[in-house]
């Protein structure tokens, strides 16, 4: 076998692992082409996110389904910005944690880091006030204001809603 051809044999072995395989047997990739964890977290995740943002749905969910508290941080993802990576707040909060003084090297795609940020403020608030709860109004605001209380019963809802999604082989 000449070098040419071995490369060729290689391309087409690739090809046929990374496209082919999972368009005929679905039921052994996870039904889709693009790399799917076999996480139930990210099943439920994904297919929440894919309702709201189906274009960038399996990289969003792939992030989140990494968190520390993965239903919790979509659901925050959720009531700040739709999953919308683009989204602005009037204050100038960015990503879709809506995050208002982030590093000036943030990039509002660089969804890992935004997680990440996210998760820290609402770890060090939940360290300081033992509380989740507080943990969460606080990442909206101050526990003083009243709009606060709803904020926490929207990203409960938000919670709800993604645990209420339906797993099945195709997700």
């Amino acid at each position: 076998m000449t070098k040419n051809e071995h490369s060729r044999t290689r391309i087409l072995s690739i090809a046929l692992l990374t496209f082919i395989l999972p368009m005929l047997f679905p039921m052994v990739t996870g039904g889709a082409i693009h790399k799917q964890p076999r996480d139930p977290n990210y099943s439920l995740i994904y297919r929440h996110v894919s309702r709201y943002n189906p274009k960038n749905a399996p990289r969003i969910a792939y992030h989140l389904s990494k968190a520390q508290r993965p239903i919790l941080m979509a659901a925050i993802a959720k009531v700040e910005s739709r999953y919308d990576i683009n989204a602005r707040g009037s204050s100038g909060e960015i990503t879709i944690f809506q995050l208002l003084k982030p590093p000036r090297d943030l990039k509002p795609h660089d969804i890992k880091r935004a997680l990440s940020l996210a998760e820290k403020h609402i770890n060090e608030d939940e360290r300081d006030t033992k509380s989740l709860e507080k943990a969460i109004r606080l990442y909206n605001g101050s526990l003083k204001n009243p709009k606060t209380k709803l904020y926490l019963e929207r990203v409960k809802q938000a919670m709800s809603d993604i645990l209420a999604e339906p797993l099945d082989e195709q997700s």
